[in-house]
């Protein structure tokens, strides 16, 4: 008995399968590749306070509501928010422990 004939080429779990390729459009008089033209990019949405983060986990929720987002999208996302704004209030904190340290020391 020799080797087992593959049927189908084994599949590639290196960076070829990571990346993400955009479908290709042909002209259809010149066959040539038509140029994708550039995604737009969203708004900015400032997110430099919990306040900030809280306003934006609102309005992703009402999107969600609404149909304008996908659930599992918008979940992802909030699990994001989420996390930002526990940061944000972990750095101001910590910055209020500093100052509070600063003074004790220069009581002293």
């Amino acid at each position: 008995m020799g080797k087992p004939v593959l049927k189908q080429p084994r599949q590639s779990y290196g960076a070829e399968s990571a990346t993400k390729r955009e479908p290709l459009t042909l002209d259809g008089a010149t066959g040539s590749p038509v140029p994708t033209p550039p995604r737009k990019r969203g708004k900015h949405i400032k997110l430099s306070s919990v306040s900030d983060v809280a306003e934006e986990l609102a309005r992703l929720y009402r999107q969600a509501r609404a149909g304008e987002v996908e659930t599992s999208d918008a979940s992802r996302l909030a699990y994001m928010l989420n996390m930002l704004g526990g940061l944000l209030a972990s750095v101001r904190l910590e910055a209020r422990i500093q100052q509070l340290e600063q003074l004790i020391e220069d009581e002293d």
